[in-house]
């Protein structure tokens, strides 16, 4: 029997407890719901997928505080670290090198990885569980994004013991996302949820010397 838990202190250490075990639950970010797991789980990893019906090696994003992200990741430049800094927790995504094999189960055929860091239910999640959380979209491949709980529970039901309800629609949106693998910053896609505008006033207001 699932359990449909609203987000407070015992419902993050609940769901901690449940990452830690290697299982996968569902979480609401600033843009959907979405199936988080243990990144260096193979077990766990390998069952996000296969609850999702994806392909064995299709990549998975990642939730990373950004105070870890350095030590799993290639960040180009000071400036770089300093947008990171800026920019985060926010409806902003990286496309950043990792380190190594790190991530092989979560990300096994690239060099990139995808980073998110949110204030929201997820960096809840994340602070109980002690570890990286892959994260892809609450529906099954090639369906609809899960905007809502009901939506969510259409799809997986009991495929999963432990969903969290905010108790309100998200946005479809997705983040904008940017491309810092060099030492250079590519757009490689503008949300409405986080225009350039938006971000570009972030960064002045904050001193950094840049515009996107």
């Amino acid at each position: 029997m699932y359990k449909v838990l609203k987000p407070c202190k015992e419902t993050y250490r609940l769901a901690g407890e449940a990452i830690r075990q290697g299982k996968v639950i569902v979480v609401p970010t600033d843009a959907v719901y979405a199936v988080v797991c243990d990144a260096f789980n193979e077990k766990a990893v390998s069952r996000l997928r296969e609850i999702r019906q994806s392909p064995e090696g299709k990549p998975l994003s990642l939730i990373i505080d950004k105070n870890d992200i350095e030590k799993f990741c290639e960040v180009g430049n000071d400036l770089l670290k300093e947008i990171i800094e800026v920019l985060l927790p926010g409806k902003v995504s990286f496309l950043i090198n990792k380190k190594g094999d790190v991530f092989k189960h979560a990300v096994p055929d690239s060099d990139a990885i995808c980073v998110f860091w949110q204030d929201n239910e997820t960096k809840g999640v994340y602070e109980e569980s002690n570890t990286v959380l892959a994260i892809s979209s609450a529906n099954k491949a090639g369906a609809a994004e899960a905007t809502t709980l009901s939506q969510a529970l259409e799809y997986f039901g009991e495929e999963i013991e432990l969903y969290i309800d905010s108790g309100e629609e998200r946005g479809s949106k997705g983040t904008t996302q940017l491309d810092i693998r060099g030492e250079s910053i590519k757009v490689m896609r503008e949300s409405p949820m986080c225009p350039l505008e938006h971000i570009n006033k972030i960064l002045k207001d904050k001193g950094v010397d840049i515009k996107l």
